[in-house]
């Protein structure tokens, strides 16, 4: 799984390939 931080500041678990941003 990866976590995926939104610019908002929330984590989001995908269970896709989707890119993670880091703020």
């Amino acid at each position: 799984m990866f976590a995926v931080v939104d610019i908002a500041g929330q984590q989001f678990k995908v269970t896709e390939n989707t890119k993670y941003y880091v703020p």
